[in-house]
């Protein structure tokens, strides 16, 4: 059975095994090719994955900046399982694109690592260090993206949203006396989001769709 096919209107990819290099490159090479021949300009990413490697999940990031600067659309669907770095595929779908099933399972967690030789104290403070510092890298990409979700725009007339991409919102400065803060006007900060994602990574349990959409991982649900 094919993991792609061709609509009217979109081309429908299929990502059904774990987050490989593998894998990947083939989800893009068929997104590519939707794009580049047959010259699609909205792809939906159905997923059933449960997740997998972190380089190759940044490849793909790097291919999705690629595909958006170009103005394709990239919606994503979790069919059964969107889980880890499947889960940060979904997520960074099109914001208003995003779906799952009601009965998905989804998880987010921070980067797990399996290294198969023994390990000195500054050999774990070396991969703690890197660790955390993907961790950050990844949350703070999810939350500038989350932050063109419409909820999170701002909602009074005195600080209309940007015209401009995915609608950036527009932020007023509040000066503090350590440093100043961007804060948007509805309250919530990025600082916060990062926060609201730090908390859901270290409880690394499954969650509904529901709860997802509660976190601003995705828009819709499917019955």
């Amino acid at each position: 059975m094919s993991n792609y096919r061709y609509e009217a209107n979109r081309a429908v990819v299929r990502l059904t095994k774990e987050v490989s290099n593998e894998s990947i490159f083939a989800l893009c090479d068929e997104i590519d090719l939707a794009v580049d021949y047959y010259k699609y300009e909205a792809v939906e990413i159905q997923i059933d994955s449960p997740g997998g490697s972190v380089d190759s999940m940044e490849f793909y990031l790097n291919r999705l900046r690629s595909w958006r600067n170009r103005g394709v659309r990239i919606s994503t669907l979790a069919m059964t399982k969107a889980a880890s770095a499947a889960g940060v595929i979904l997520a960074m779908g099109d914001i208003g694109r995003r779906r799952a099933f009601a009965s998905a399972d989804l998880l987010f967690h921070h980067t797990r690592t399996q290294i198969q030789r023994p390990l000195t104290a500054s050999d774990m403070e070396w991969h703690s260090a890197v660790m955390k510092k993907l961790d950050h890298n990844i949350d703070d990409l999810l939350v500038q993206h989350l932050l063109t979700h419409p909820a999170l725009q701002a909602k009074n007339t005195k600080y209309p949203a940007r015209p401009t991409g995915e609608n950036f919102p527009k932020v007023c400065e509040r000066k503090s006396k350590a440093f100043p803060v961007k804060t948007y006007p509805d309250g919530l900060s990025p600082k916060q989001l990062h926060e609201k994602l730090r908390k859901l990574n270290e409880m690394d349990e499954f969650i509904s769709p529901v709860d997802a959409q509660a976190f601003y991982l995705i828009d819709h649900i499917e019955a």
